[in-house]
């Protein structure tokens, strides 16, 4: 049994520091503190449900109605030879480049509390496997901020190539380490398919059981959300930036993407200054993929994963400003004027062809989660 990690004293000296800030932001500056949560809760409200919940409730009822096993024999080829992973992660991984940022974490838990990887496996695929998804891209910042949807489709061509070259490269550095220890195929401590017994339900009790985990899902990202607006209200007031200042930007690009892909635009800097921002997601993110990571799966390094969340921002601004670079003109939305606020936007169909798509790819592992609450209860 592994020894339980906690807080070095630093560490815990650092977060009681901000709590007791937090607590005197609360107390003597309740309006700068009010004004950042009904900023969180607007893009909750007018940019993020309306883009993601759909996707989150579809997810939910794919596993619940028991057919994911069928799609990850089908992607099962492609995610060996690419990714050099067990066929059953080709779901997790495909829904990663389009659920948005929490689905990938999900699904990598549920695969090593299942058997299906391996640790080595869970902290590489958390190194690709944690992506905006075309929904959010395309509606909520091409559409909603640039007024563009060919922005936000550019955008997403460019987070999903990132991601493919870091999941291949550090696949061919996997295959090459295990072929030096001699492991065949790397899926050592791997329980064969015919050892789990996959669940299926009915369609009623799958609608209604994916309603109700979409929803948890909704109020915890949401939650987050406004938490982190608050958090970078008051931070912005401590720090003294200007909201319209580069500095108050990039601070909010760091703690909140939305919030910060917002800023970036108003201040009309290059679209790879977004792509930078979506790539690395912003603390907010962070803390829902470590609150995914839930339930004795261990979390992966936070070097590790600062430095994969980094070099995903990275790759994805150089793509971008090449991108922008060939396809600017035709694009029309990197010059001057004025800035554009942003406004909720209707379904695209981009986004409504990755909801439905998402309905034949299923997510495995969520739904076993419920099920084991269901049977601890009774």
């Amino acid at each position: 049994m592994k020894k339980q990690r906690y807080f070095s004293p630093l560490a815990f000296a650092a977060v009681t520091a901000l709590f007791f800030a937090g607590c005197f932001g609360a107390l003597y500056l309740p309006k700068v503190t009010a004004s950042g949560v009904r900023s969180g809760v607007d893009v909750c409200l007018g940019t993020l449900l309306p883009s993601l919940y759909p996707f989150m409730f579809l997810s939910a009822f794919a596993a619940e109605y028991g057919i994911s096993e069928r799609a990850g024999r089908a992607l099962s080829p492609v995610t060996r030879r690419l990714f050099y992973l067990p066929g059953e992660a080709g779901v997790t991984v495909a829904l990663s480049f389009v659920g948005g940022y929490p689905v990938g974490a999900v699904g990598t838990a549920a695969l090593l509390r299942r058997g299906r990887i391996t640790r080595a496996q869970a902290a590489r695929m958390l190194c690709f496997c944690v992506n905006p998804g075309p929904s959010f891209l395309i509606s909520a910042v091409g559409d909603a901020l640039y007024g563009s949807r060919t922005v936000g489709l550019l955008l997403f061509c460019a987070q999903t190539a990132s991601s493919l070259i870091i999941g291949i490269t550090l696949g061919i550095f996997s295959r090459a380490a295990d072929k030096r220890h001699g492991v065949a195929h790397g899926h050592a401590g791997i329980v064969r398919r015919s050892d789990v017994q996959a669940t299926q339900r009915d369609f009623s009790s799958s609608f209604v059981l994916a309603a109700k985990d979409a929803c948890s899902s909704a109020v915890t990202l949401s939650a987050l959300v406004v938490t982190f607006s608050a958090f970078s209200a008051l931070l912005l007031y401590a720090l003294n930036l200007g909201s319209d200042s580069l500095p108050a930007a990039a601070l909010r690009c760091v703690l909140e993407v939305t919030d910060g892909t917002a800023a970036l635009r108003s201040l009309r800097l290059p679209l790879w200054t977004a792509a930078l921002a979506v790539g690395w997601g912003g603390l907010c993110v962070h803390f829902q993929v470590y609150a995914s990571l839930s339930d004795g799966v261990t979390f992966p390094p936070p070097l590790r994963f600062t430095a994969a969340r980094t070099a995903a921002g990275a790759l994805s601004a150089a793509i971008t400003y090449a991108l922008t670079r060939h396809f600017g003109t035709a694009l029309g939305v990197f010059g001057g004027g004025e800035a554009i606020t942003p406004q909720p936007s209707p379904t695209t169909i981009p986004g409504s062809a990755a909801l439905l798509l998402c309905c034949v790819m299923f997510v495995v592992f969520i739904g076993e989660e419920i099920e084991n609450n269901k049977i601890q209860n009774t």
